[in-house]
């Protein structure tokens, strides 16, 4: 048997609706979102988060941090600060197609008995979110006397490992 014949439109609609009706999980960018970063000086990072219509604002802000902990470690540094950050926002709506059924009989004198059920179109709001940060890695010991909101890459990190 072919692929062609085993993967009919039917079970493409599943695996699609599968796909779009979860959460962004923590990935590389990818067809239903996820996190890139993009080096823009020595310790200076460039990380973007975006989810589907499902993934919180909120959850993409713990991507964003998770990110920042993973490199920041790997480039040596043991802390970081967020130079800037912005939150995007898009919202759109997607509508259903109405339908209708009718069942019905004809009794033994030819009476027809009819029953239709109509179900209106319904439209729901989406809203994805993309966050943006630029973060600035830094150790520590660097760092005295200063106001900045300074994150521990290890603290953060160990909060994303599984146990």
């Amino acid at each position: 048997m072919t692929l062609s014949r085993c993967f009919r439109l039917p079970s493409l609609a599943v695996v699609l609706f599968a796909l779009m009706s979860c959460t962004t999980p923590y990935q590389e960018s990818g067809f239903t979102g996820g996190v890139t970063s993009l080096q823009l000086s020595e310790n200076t990072f460039r990380i973007v988060a975006s989810g589907n219509g499902f993934t919180s604002a909120t959850t993409l802000d713990g991507y964003t941090l998770r990110k920042a902990s993973e490199i920041a470690l790997a480039a040596g540094y043991d802390s970081f600060y967020f130079i800037n950050e912005s939150i995007e926002q898009k919202n759109s709506s997607a509508t259903t197609n109405g339908s209708s059924n009718t069942y019905g009989n004809v009794d033994s004198s030819g009476n027809l008995n009819a029953t239709t059920n109509y179900t209106p179109p319904t439209t729901t709001q989406i809203t994805k979110y993309a966050i943006s940060k630029d973060v600035y890695l830094i150790n520590r010991a660097d760092v005295t006397g200063t106001s900045l909101n300074i994150y521990d890459a290890a603290i953060i990190n160990s909060n994303f490992q599984a146990p």
